[in-house]
Formats: C-alpha cells, structure tokens, sequence
C-alpha cells in the first residue's frame, strides 16, 4: 500500500512537472522538437482515413462509458467515486482557460499540415485529448473499484488504447499539434489524481458532518 501510494504520487509529480513544461514551451510560440516530423508521419498513417471515423465514434462513446460509471457509483453507494465524476467534470474548465492563457496557434498549411478539421481557437492544450485522459481514466478508476480484476484489467487497457486513438485522431485531422496533444493528456492525468484524491476526502468530510 505504502509502495503504491508512493508510486502515485511520485507519477503525478513527474507528470505535473511535464505538464509545466510543455505548457511554458507552447506559450513562447515555437514548435517544440518532433512536433513536426511527427505530425507528418501520423498524417500518412496507412489506412488513416478508415481509422478516423472509428476514433470519432470512441470520442463520443466516451461521455456514456463517463454517465455509464458515475451512474453505478451512485447506484452502488460509492458516493466518493460519484464526488470524483463532478470533479472531473469542473475539471473540463481548465481546457478554455489554459488554451486562453498560452494562446497557442493551432497547425497551419504554410507548415506543409494536411488540415482536414478546421478547429477554432487556440491549440495548447488539447481538449480532447484531456477530456480523454479525464473521462476514460474515471471509467478504470470506477471498474478497478467495482469489476472483477480481469474486467478491470480488460477496461483500463481498453481505456489506454481509446486515449492514443483519440489523441492520434487530433493530429492526423490537423487539429493539433502531438504537444498539444502530450500537454492535454499531462495536465488531465493531473486533474484525474487530483480528482481521486480529493474525492474520497470530500465525501468523507460531508458523512462526518451530516453525522
């Protein structure tokens, strides 16, 4: 218990520290290293054009799989999960203020990017991609808490694939930088922990008070 809760917090540091990072970089403008050449490559991934429309479909199936877990934290009494779900979802705020914040410009043509979504807006950090990170991390956090180990195991890399497929699906659109892609999946991973840890704290506060 000690060794993981070690770990956890350990990850979210160095995470949080990445997170830092990436968000000064993509406030001074300038593409970060790989940006890119990386972008270029996810463009011409074969068979992208059949991918794309699957990674839709997992991006929209994401807010039922969220209304899916927060439902049977509610309806199995586990109230400090259905208190991480509304703090998830105060989380998604931080998406408009940040990108306003960095006010990074999203990729162009003049830099040899296929467009093929002409997103509004700033770039940094990406919204999907840490609405993402925020929702699909919830639902394993939910099935780890109220599935079998197997089907928990099964979710969180179910889970871990549909966060790179949407985050892949931003920069082969032409949406996003891969930075702004990193940064979106850094900062929710950040919000998430700070979400699982406060959670529990706040329902036990509200039992106390009520008793």
């Amino acid at each position: 218990m000690i060794c993981r809760d070690r770990c956890t917090v350990a990850a979210f540091i160095i995470v949080a520290m990445i997170a830092t990072v990436l968000s000064v970089l993509a406030a001074t403008g300038s593409l970060l290293p790989g940006d890119l050449r990386i972008t270029h490559d996810l463009q011409r991934t074969p068979g992208g054009s059949g991918i794309e429309p699957a990674s839709e479909l997992v991006y929209a199936a994401q807010f039922w799989l969220f209304g899916g877990a927060a439902l049977a934290a509610v309806l199995t009494r586990r109230f400090e999960l259905a208190v991480v779900a509304a703090l998830v979802l105060v989380s998604l705020l931080a998406d408009v203020g940040l990108k306003d914040l960095i006010q990074r410009a999203r990729p162009s043509a003049a830099a040899h990017v296929i467009i093929r979504e002409h997103a509004p807006g700033y770039g940094f950090p990406s919204g999907h991609s840490m609405t993402a990170m925020l929702f699909f991390g919830y639902v394993s956090a939910v099935a780890w808490h109220l599935l079998p180990r197997v089907a928990a195991a099964s979710a969180l890399v179910l889970s871990a694939g549909s966060v790179l497929l949407i985050g892949w699906m931003r920069v082969y659109n032409g949406a996003h930088w891969p930075s702004d892609v990193f940064g979106g999946w850094s900062i929710g991973f950040v919000l998430l922990v700070a979400a699982l840890w406060l959670g529990p704290r706040i329902a036990r506060r509200a039992r106390e008070a009520r008793a």
